[in-house]
């Protein structure tokens, strides 16, 4: 009976001592960025949340964007590894200062149609002029969490901690799911509204939220 407990005993602490370092090299993996995924015919948005879980990328995507992807991948850098899935589905990229935006043409909200399939893309400029005209919040980084709320909930929230008072022009609708990790505000403030397709501008210290505007005649 001695010698079985004893093999037991050895068997557990063996096991025990082999499963630190397994344990110890995904928490290692994590906090370096990296990702490990196997799976297909996901919804690209759940994709951005398990990279956001697993790597903490910043990123959003367009509300029109529906795409469903395939990867299968082992420790892989999180942003790469969204880069090139995203160079894949053919979605373009726009920086919003931290926080990077896919969509694609002709769907997203600041463009302007040339003729048949022939577009010029206005969003890159949009995330600098939004961005510039939240300038009053900048030095003010933050977290932004939140599963499938109200788009207005979480843009008043924001506005509010940059003491600026919150504005619709026209109405804002939606529920959305967001994962930034230690951004500045003004980069989550003007990325959400611009993933969304909305417009945003500055009156009197109130941060404005309403229909995007056309930046052709700044062209």
């Amino acid at each position: 009976m001695k010698t079985i407990k004893a093999a037991i005993f050895a068997l557990a602490l063996a096991v025990l001592q082999n499963a630190v370092p397994v344990c110890a090299q995904e928490l290692e993996s994590t906090a370096a960025g990296l990702v490990t995924m196997n799976f297909s015919d996901l919804d690209f948005r759940e994709f951005i949340r398990l990279c956001a879980d697993q790597a903490s990328t910043d990123a959003l995507v367009e509300k029109s964007v529906r795409k469903k992807v395939s990867v299968s991948c082992e420790n892989e850098s999180g942003a790469g590894l969204l880069a090139r899935v995203a160079e894949d589905q053919k979605l373009l990229s726009c920086s919003v200062g931290e926080v990077v935006v896919y969509y694609e043409m002709p769907f997203n909200a600041f463009r302007r149609y040339n003729g048949p399939d022939d577009y010029t893309d206005f969003l890159p400029k949009a995330a600098h002029e939004y961005r510039q005209r939240l300038s009053a919040a900048e030095g003010l980084r933050i977290d932004v969490r939140a599963d499938d709320r109200d788009i207005r909930e979480i843009l008043r929230e924001l506005a509010a901690q940059a003491g600026a008072e919150y504005r619709e022009s026209h109405p804002v609708r939606g529920h959305i799911w967001v994962n930034l990790s230690d951004v500045p505000l003004s980069d989550a403030f003007a990325a959400i509204v611009i993933a969304n397709g909305y417009g945003l501008r500055v009156e009197d210290g109130a941060w404005v939220i309403g229909r995007a505007e056309s930046f052709a005649d700044q062209d």
